[in-house]
């Protein structure tokens, strides 16, 4: 299925202008391959408190975390090259140490994961994951799962799919 996958993305990226791979690439818009439209979506902010309140001093209340969060900005990860500079994350520059800490994670995690990044569907919207710069050090705050499947598909189609994130800076 991967190789498929890196196969068409491969395809559509060699046939596209450099115009039409902005626009491809732009997180507002949809990544769009032959088959399987991508759309990444900021984070639910209550959906990730949780995640935020093991960071009380950073975030004492929901109304701080949602201000921060109402600041902050969606990234390409790979373009930052934050890759193996992240903390709390499986997510690096080795392919192969990705895929065995995805395939460490549990099954319901990687079902999930499974079930977002399912090509065969005509249409695919991934939840950004949350990356936090707090004194010059990045943070992976949610979406760890996520952020290393998209690091997977980006090293397996040979850099074409993008690694997003939603930053905040505190």
């Amino acid at each position: 299925m991967i190789s498929i996958l890196s196969t068409y993305i491969r395809m559509l990226v060699e046939s596209t202008t450099k115009d039409q791979e902005d626009e491809i690439h732009d997180p507002k818009k949809s990544y769009d391959k032959k088959f399987t439209k991508v759309t990444f979506k900021k984070p639910d902010i209550y959906m990730e408190w949780e995640e935020a309140e093991r960071y009380p001093g950073l975030f004492p209340t929901i109304k701080v975390w949602k201000k921060i969060m109402s600041k902050g900005k969606t990234i390409d990860v790979e373009e930052m090259e934050l890759a193996g500079l992240l903390n709390n994350t499986d997510y690096n520059n080795s392919l192969s140490s990705m895929k065995t800490s995805f395939e460490k994670m549990s099954k319901d995690r990687i079902d999930r994961a499974e079930e977002m990044f399912d090509f065969s569907k005509e249409s695919i919207e991934v939840e950004l994951p949350i990356i936090m710069k707090h004194k010059g050090e990045y943070e992976l705050i949610a979406g760890n799962t996520r952020l290393t499947k998209m690091g997977i598909l980006h090293r397996e189609s040979e850099g074409s799919f993008p690694v997003k994130a939603y930053l905040i800076e505190v």
